[in-house]
Parts: C-alpha cells; structure tokens; sequence
C-alpha cells in the first residue's frame, strides 16, 4: 500500500504505532529508502488537518492499518523536504583503539590507494542529510571474529 501510492504520488490515511504513541496521520511517501538495518518509507506526514505536518521515515511494519482511500489532492511531494534535496559530506576517523590486524583489514576495504600506510579518515561525500544517522549508524560498528568493535568515530558537526 504505501509503496502504491508512493509510486502513484497520493496520501495515505494510516495509523502507524511509533515509540512513542500510535496515531493516525495522512501521509505522503515520496521514497523508498534501504539502511542496512531495514526498509522505511520517507515523505510528509500530516497528524491534524488544522495545524502543518513534516517530513518524516516511517518503517512499513508499523503500520497498524489503512484508515480510508489514498487521495492525489492531499499528497505533499518532495521539493520542499530540505533534508532529502541537502547534500552533506561525512567524514569518520578510524578508533585509534583498533587492533592493528583490523586497521589492516579496514584498510584494505575502503582505501582505494593501498600503498598508504596511514589510513585512519573515511570520507563519504553527496549524502543526503536525512540519511546521515542512517549512515553514521550502520559504520561506527562491527563484529570481527565474533566481538563488537568500535570502528569509525563520527567526525561532523551536529545537525543545525
């Protein structure tokens, strides 16, 4: 249903149960998004008819139900999602704590001059600013031989 009418480019009455409360919003999904820990859907979402809405990801699974018929004339497109349309650049420092044996291995992943021998700054450019935590959550840290490492330390000036 939302992919539907993200697709169509119609609102969708639904009521969706987040962490903090469950309900009804009209909402206005104008991209799929994939984070490597699940699927969500990014657009407008209006809670009243009598006061603004804004843009938000919701994740399809909390959708509870469908309250009525998608409707063209209340979908709200992506133009004015300041977050979606802003590109920022991310830039990581590798955790000093590290192994030696694991800076090699990350070294050897995302360094495209492997003749370095320092390799301890990750850059990511053209992100767009609502994916940020996405990105900086999926980075900061993996498994190695079964333990949680710390790997990359977020090095960016918090959003405004």
């Amino acid at each position: 249903m939302l992919h539907r009418a993200c697709v169509q480019r119609r609102a969708i009455p639904i009521e969706y149960v987040s962490k903090r409360r469950t309900a009804a919003i009209w909402f206005s999904p104008h991209t799929l998004v994939r984070d490597v820990a699940r699927i969500h859907f990014r657009g407008y979402g209006s809670w009243s008819d009598n006061q603004p809405g804004y843009y938000v990801d919701l994740v399809p699974s909390r959708i509870y139900r469908v309250l009525g018929n998608s409707d063209h004339s209340r979908y709200v497109g992506p133009d004015a999602d300041k977050e979606w349309n802003e590109r920022v650049t991310l830039t990581f420092q590798l955790n000093p704590k590290l192994p030696e044996n694991i800076r090699k291995t990350l070294c050897l992943e995302h360094e495209e001059n492997r003749n370095r021998t320092v390799f301890d700054t990750l850059v990511i450019p053209d992100v767009r600013r609502a994916l940020r935590r996405y990105v900086e959550r999926s980075l900061q840290y993996r498994f190695f031989s079964g333990s949680l490492y710390h790997i990359w330390i977020p090095d960016n000036p918090p959003d405004p």
